[in-house]
């Protein structure tokens, strides 16, 4: 079975053409065109405008290929002279046409065919072409009543013999025209031709009565042709549909569907005219459809039907009728059109979702001037169904509370309530933990269904369902059960420096509510080391958090973490505990109260208190101690000595140099450096002897009986203190030679609290034995 396929509609194509030829007398012409379009074109063929004429050598074919191609050709056997002329192919189906024209040359004379009366229509354009055969031919004349064309400026002659006539008249164009042809040896023939302009028919316009017109009456009309060629056919139709005769038929006892629109059409062998009038019968309003009591349910959409006919067309209006003492229409009736609420345009009342103050009484008003309008009233009522305000309601109650689940629908009277879970009643009767109670409203009815004390096996879908006999609905609780959220597993700690850390857990069951913040609480836990108070501390994660970074921790301290969840209900219990200890660092404090005691000319003691136990960072190994004379070379360095373990606070520095005054400063250290140093604390060692006598000392004599004694002070490096004197002693020789014992003798002699060494020095003075004298020279 061939597939049928509806193509749209094409207009026609000519996919092939014949071309122009010129040949002699005697042989076979064939002239083809192929055509196509939707549906397939139908070919016809012409000779200068006019059928081609039967004759006996003219055969004229078509037929149409499975491809829906058409194809047509003209065959002329022993072709003449006078088959020549313009040949022309026409392609046309429904849609339209397509046109190809060709010369056939036939060598031979000149030659007019003679040809139909050509038809002209007034006011359109005429072209004409002169039948000529014969070839060559040099010059085609056109002639009318003697003169040569053109003689106006509506006419036109082009070479190829055409003539063309712009908006032909009747009294100006219609005539007996001549065209003449020749050829270069002088050889001419003439023909005539007859133009006929015809006028299609003109209208003179008329009227109905129709401001007269009432149902009941009659009424004619005619129609008046001012001009235009006989014969001429009319056809009349009412509305698009026809109507019999030349003319309407008078008609008596009108009705109202003689209304409408009535249009004539005459037609004549030049065309066609068309005129149209209306025919206005009046008619007073008549009921179509009468408006009747309507009951609706609640939320629903009403229709309210209220249909008329009458000329003219009739205003519909609804009203809402106000019933007091004496029943009146609304006059702000117009209103309700609105806020779901509308009139259509055939009458019918709508509102789009019914209630209690929809109710009433309605008034469907028509009229249209005829005589008295008509109106009819109807009554509205409004039945309920069972009607919820919320469809689906979550509600969440903590475990071991009471669950109390109110249904509250409003409807119409006798509404019966029933509870199910997964699609099964529920009844008190059924678990002790179960109560239901049901009342009557002044607008429907509330069930109370009470769980107490509710568990987790209560929790899921819970269904209320109301009947009444308009309806049902039902209203879906969705029950859940909370508690505290579970306590965090999984908790871990990673990223361990000596200050900060990150603590990281699993999130627990959040006991149906969802985790608002997580609780990191974490203490210190003091160890032989940090004997210090325990300190409790706490930080809040957001609920959707998995990990907490913790900072300021004390490095090198242990510490316990636990991880509780909190939600609405509460906070959960502790996680497990976690114990950890940060990374250590060099103590971050020095030593406090540092001091300086000296103890002798060459010692002095450092006395230090530990820093905080909170600053240690570790265990404290000892305390390294530099110390360096004052006023020395800046390049020289510190001389070190370390205590002896972080439980010493004091050294004792010796051989030091005597009177002298150092700079003494102390860092603790541990097993990951050492901290940051004491201030610089200056002390001096006491003061000592003089190990150095004075310098330079010499005598002068002044008088027999006077000596001037003069000395320089000891080298700095020998005075062990502060010079605060001389002593200066002196004695006569005895002899000469014991002068040499004593300077031979260096002996330690006290002298006051205030002396500390004796330096005895002799110099042999250049005097007789008897005069010379010992002198002893103290510093003190």
């Amino acid at each position: 079975m061939q597939a049928k396929y509806n193509y749209p509609h094409a207009l026609p194509v000519l996919l092939y053409k014949f071309s122009e030829q010129t040949l002699q007398p005697g042989p076979t012409v064939s002239l083809k065109c192929i055509g196509k379009g939707n549906p397939p074109p139908r070919i016809k063929w012409l000779l200068d405008g006019f059928p081609i004429p039967q004759n006996q050598r003219i055969m004229v074919g078509q037929y149409v290929t499975i491809h829906d191609d058409v194809i047509s050709h003209v065959n002329i056997s022993s072709v003449v002279s006078s088959d020549g002329g313009l040949y022309a192919c026409v392609a046309e189906n429904s849609v339209g046409s397509v046109l190809h024209e060709a010369r056939l040359n036939v060598y031979g004379s000149p030659h007019i065919r003679p040809i139909p009366i050509v038809k002209a229509i007034q006011g359109k354009d005429l072209r004409i072409s002169c039948p000529v055969s014969g070839y060559p031919i040099q010059s085609i004349l056109w002639q009318r009543d003697g003169y040569k064309l053109p003689s106006n400026g509506r006419q036109s002659v082009f070479e190829n013999g055409t003539l063309v006539i712009r908006e032909a008249r009747k009294l100006e164009d219609e005539g007996y025209y001549t065209c003449s042809a020749f050829n270069p040896r002088d050889e001419s023939h003439t023909g005539t031709i007859q133009i006929q302009v015809l006028s299609p028919p003109t209208i003179m316009p008329f009227l109905f009565p129709n401001k007269l017109l009432s149902e009941g009456m009659r009424s004619a009309v005619s129609c008046q042709i001012l001009e235009g060629n006989l014969p001429i056919r009319f056809s009349w139709n009412r509305d698009g549909r026809p109507i019999g005769g030349r003319q309407p038929q008078i008609r008596s006892n009108f009705v109202s569907d003689i209304e409408g629109t009535t249009h004539v059409l005459p037609l004549n062998s030049a065309g066609y005219a068309s005129y149209t009038t209306v025919l206005s019968v009046n008619v007073a309003p008549k009921w179509i459809r009468i408006p009747e009591d309507v009951h609706a349910v609640d939320g629903a959409e009403v229709f309210i039907h209220c249909e008329v006919e009458g000329y003219p067309k009739p205003n519909l209006s609804w009203n809402k009728v106000t019933t007091g003492t004496k029943d009146f229409l609304d006059s702000s009736i117009p209103s309700i059109l609105s806020n779901g609420y509308h009139q259509f345009a055939n009458g019918t009342f709508y509102i789009s979702s019914a209630d209690k103050t929809s109710e009433g009484r309605y008034t469907c008003t028509a009229d249209n001037g005829v005589r008295s309008g008509i109106s009819k009233t109807i009554n509205l009522t409004v039945n309920s169904p069972p009607r919820f305000l919320e469809e689906k309601v979550h509600l969440a109650v903590r475990k071991g509370e009471k669950g109390i689940l109110i249904c509250e629908v409003a409807g119409d009277e006798n509404i019966d309530i029933l509870w199910r879970r997964n699609g099964m009643p529920i009844s008190e009767g059924e678990d002790a933990r179960y109560s239901i109670e049901n009342h009557y409203t002044l607008y429907g009815s509330v069930s109370r269904f009470v769980i107490s004390p509710i568990l987790d096996q209560d929790a899921g879908p819970v269904t209320c369902e109301a009947v009444n006999q308009y309806g049902r609905d039902q209203k879906d609780f969705i029950l859940s059960v909370e508690d505290i959220p579970s306590s965090p597993r999984g908790v871990r700690i990673s990223n361990v420096g000596s200050r900060s850390l990150e603590i990281g857990w699993e999130i627990p069951h959040d006991g149906n509510s969802h985790i608002l913040n997580y609780l990191v609480e974490y203490s210190n836990l003091p160890d032989e080391r940090d004997k210090g108070e325990k300190q409790r501390r706490k930080m809040t994660a957001p609920g959707d958090a998995v990990n907490l970074i913790i900072q300021n921790l004390r490095p090198g301290t242990k510490y316990k973490f636990n991880v509780l969840a909190e939600n609405r209900h509460g906070i959960s219990s502790e996680s497990h505990a976690v114990i950890i200890r940060t990374q250590e660092e060099p103590p971050g404090s020095p030593p406090r109260n540092v001091e300086v005691l000296s103890k002798s000319s060459t010692e002095l003691r450092v006395l230090w208190t530990s820093p905080p136990i909170s600053n240690w960072n570790s265990e404290l190994l000892s305390y390294k101690i530099g110390y360096k004379e004052v006023g020395s070379n800046s390049g020289l360095q510190y001389m070190y000595q370390t205590s002896s373990s972080h439980l010493s606070e004091s050294v004792l520095l010796t051989s030091l140099r005597k009177f002298t005054s150092y700079q003494i400063i102390i860092w603790p250290y541990n097993k990951e450096g050492i901290g940051p140093s004491s201030s610089t604390i200056v002390a001096t060692t006491l003061e000592d002897v003089p190990n150095g006598p004075p310098t330079e000392g010499r005598c002068m004599s002044l008088s027999p009986s006077s000596l001037e004694v003069l000395w320089s002070k000891p080298e700095p490096e020998k005075r062990n203190g502060i010079i605060r004197g001389y002593i200066v002693k002196y004695y006569p020789m005895e002899k000469y030679y014991g002068l040499f014992r004593s300077l031979l003798r260096l002996q330690i002699i006290p002298i006051s609290r205030t002396c500390y060494h004796l330096l005895r020095e002799s110099r042999i003075l250049e005097h007789p034995l008897e005069n010379i004298v010992s002198i002893d020279i103290i510093v003190k």
